[in-house]
């Protein structure tokens, strides 16, 4: 009976063991913060999505909860502006923040940060470095070795891009991976393009929340791919009023569909050239659709940016900046984006910019 109870008691503590769910637990330091507040966010869906938060107290703070995936993560407190970025997993790990200068926080126990630090910890060291002495440079107006510091700048990124691509090529099973696709490489993927690089992925990353999204954004591209049939969107207007691109559409050969925004640097450059176009081709059959990813707010921004700018187009905007209704649905994750539509609304070519917008508007309507 003594030894029947035993092997019982054994079987009834490894099934409590390994029903016990997996966490992670972080154990924080703060340096130069004694009282706060911590919130953790990390990677969900399209974006970083807050899911655990403590009270900071003499400096000190603990979390306590699970991932279903290992993820980038940002650690938030409340006062700092800067976030502590970091790749945590369901594991025990220990933050130390300097509240001063987060870029030099502490992060242990993760296994795949240490894989993400010791990928790149060393390459970002030295941009680090050289951005600091073109600083210095720039104050005191050496342009010789500004040149000189460009030039190893450069260097030093072309050779973290090829670190980066030789990673991802040689580790299609690590849970890092998607995450670098995601935060490197993804702008300017096609869905073809995309799809054939997630397809070499181990099969258990396809828990990983990174390439959920690119299987959502692959589906998403496919639909607004060239040759396919624009898919109609309806937003505000300057005046309030709903605009729909369906009832713009068949009115001239052409139609531009122009993603940018006021607070948009490159969008601001790229509009003189756009104006031109539009003015030597507008009577030919030009008309263009400007889709502004304005902040919510910013409305009398936006408008002012199109008089300056002499935008002399149709406009809408749903002034709820990234989410913007129509950007989400053409699957647009920079700015500017442009989509080129026929007579008919089907997409003929996509992010046409300077000579090369130009050219093609000629191509058809010369």
């Amino acid at each position: 009976m003594t030894r029947r109870f035993a092997i019982l008691l054994l079987i009834i503590l490894a099934a409590s063991c390994s029903s016990r769910p997996e966490g992670y637990v972080i154990t924080g330091e703060t340096v130069g913060l004694e009282q706060g507040m911590a919130r953790l966010r990390v990677f969900q869906g399209e974006e970083y999505v807050y899911i655990d938060s403590a009270a900071i107290e003499e400096g000190k703070f603990v979390m306590e909860g699970s991932v279903d995936f290992p993820s980038y993560a940002y650690l938030d407190l409340l006062g700092m502006r800067t976030p502590v970025g970091f790749f945590m997993d369901n594991d025990s790990i220990q933050i130390i923040v300097n509240t001063s200068h987060p870029e030099l926080s502490i992060v242990k126990g993760s296994d795949p940060n240490d894989q993400l630090k010791n990928l790149f910890g060393e390459i970002d060291a030295e941009l680090e470095d050289l951005m600091e002495r073109y600083r210095t440079a720039s104050e005191a107006g050496d342009s010789d070795m500004l040149r000189e510091l460009t030039s190893q700048y450069n260097d030093l990124s072309v050779k973290r891009q090829q670190t980066f691509s030789d990673y991802i090529d040689h580790n299609k099973s690590s849970v890092i991976t998607p995450y670098l696709v995601r935060s490197n490489n993804i702008y300017s993927m096609g869905w073809e393009e995309l799809d054939s690089l997630v397809s070499t992925f181990d099969p258990a990353l396809e828990a990983s929340p990174y390439t959920r999204f690119f299987r959502n954004r692959i589906e998403t591209l496919k639909k607004v791919d060239i040759g396919q049939p624009a898919p109609d969107f309806t937003q505000p207007d300057t005046s309030g009023n709903p605009l729909s691109l369906s009832s713009i559409i068949g009115r001239s050969e052409l139609l531009l569909i122009d993603f940018w925004a006021s607070w948009c640097g490159p969008c601001r450059q790229e509009n003189p050239n756009i104006v031109a176009v539009y003015d030597d081709y507008h009577d030919k059959g030009l008309e263009i659709l400007g889709v502004s990813l304005d902040r919510p707010g910013d409305a009398e921004r936006w408008k002012q940016a199109i008089r300056d700018d002499k935008l002399n187009w149709y406009h809408m905007s749903d002034l709820q900046y990234w989410d913007n209704a129509a950007a989400r649905l053409y699957g647009v994750m920079a700015i500017p984006h442009s989509v080129l539509l026929d007579g008919d609304g089907i997409i003929i070519a996509k992010n046409l910019r300077g000579e090369a917008l130009r050219q093609k508007v000629a191509e058809i309507l010369d």
